[in-house]
């Protein structure tokens, strides 16, 4: 399943996506929440998480994604929900936003 949340900014994007996030995940159904906020993203900070990795990594070995390498770049929180952080917005520009079109 695939969820996105769009929108303007400053209108609760990012509390509905964890909120949603939350309700979502339980012992059956994993929950993976994606800030694609590229230039201010803040979920890892909405869960008090620091991730070495970002969108940034996962961007640069877009043609040799597999299961592994996704998930090396995740970081968990305690509830069980993975987060793939936003990169820094020094970072930002290193993404090519087509790889977010399907």
């Amino acid at each position: 399943m695939k969820i996105a949340v769009t929108g303007k900014g400053g209108v609760g994007k990012t509390t509905v996506a964890v909120n949603l996030a939350a309700t979502l995940h339980n012992e059956e159904t994993n929950t993976v929440l994606v800030d694609a906020n590229l230039q201010f993203g803040d979920i890892a900070d909405l869960f008090n998480l620091q991730s070495k990795h970002s969108l940034v990594d996962l961007s640069l070995r877009a043609g040799d994604l597999d299961f592994q390498v996704i998930e090396e770049t995740l970081v968990a929180h305690q509830s069980g929900i993975r987060i793939l952080a936003a990169p820094g917005p020094e970072q930002a520009d290193r993404i090519d936003t087509e790889l977010f079109v399907d």
